[in-house]
């Protein structure tokens, strides 16, 4: 099944065409296969395990595919505390971390921003940081339509390891570059190669249009 709102794109990042849900536009939203029919009062919370679409309630977070009462859990990597969330940093940054199904990702947005897929070789954790090392890791310049292989075990961080979601070894991801090793993940690809062609197919043609 694959979720579509957008009336005016004709491909999916993946470059397969589009279909058009009789949903409303304005209200309609994306959550992996799934499709919301009122953003505005749904939630989309994903892992690498499901994506789950929940009703919208106060003071609730997502946490990998879980929903949870931020008064009562907290979320560190993906796992639920059982304490308020109170940590500085971990709440404020979470929504920026976590991780979105990749077939919800906008074609356009990716290629006009520097990103990397790679594979989780391997993680630490030291304090409230964690580090990753990747192997396969491309850096991707889609409108440029340029794609440079990074060193062999290519580290990211550090991260705040209680806001960046769980990363599963052996895991392709796509990564967003902030600055110098510095990425933050976007979503869990099932295919480094079909991925890498998708955009760069993608990316191409618009650089045609």
């Amino acid at each position: 099944m694959r979720c579509n709102t957008n009336r005016n794109a004709k491909h999916d990042i993946r470059g397969q065409r589009r279909t058009r849900p009789a949903v409303n536009k304005e209200e309609a939203g994306c959550c992996g296969p799934l499709l919301l029919t009122d953003r505005r009062n749904q939630k989309c919370c994903h892992s690498a395990q499901k994506t789950l679409a929940y009703k919208t309630q106060p003071s609730h977070s997502c946490c990998g595919h879980w929903y949870y009462n931020t008064s009562i859990w907290s979320c560190c990597a993906g796992r639920l505390i059982p304490a308020p969330t109170n940590r500085t940093g971990t709440q404020a940054g979470e929504e920026e971390f976590i991780l979105r199904p990749w077939m919800d990702y906008n074609s356009f947005a990716i290629c006009s921003m520097t990103v990397m897929l790679g594979t989780v070789k391997s993680s630490a954790v030291k304090g409230h940081q964690r580090f990753v090392v990747l192997t396969n890791a491309m850096k991707i310049q889609g409108k440029r339509c340029i794609v440079t292989a990074q060193e062999d075990s290519f580290l990211v961080g550090p991260l705040d390891h209680c806001s960046t979601p769980a990363l599963k070894q052996n895991r392709t991801y796509l990564w967003r570059k902030i600055s110098g090793h510095h990425y933050k993940p976007l979503s869990d690809v099932p295919n480094l190669t079909a991925a890498l062609h998708a955009i760069m197919t993608f990316c191409q043609s618009m650089t045609r249009d």
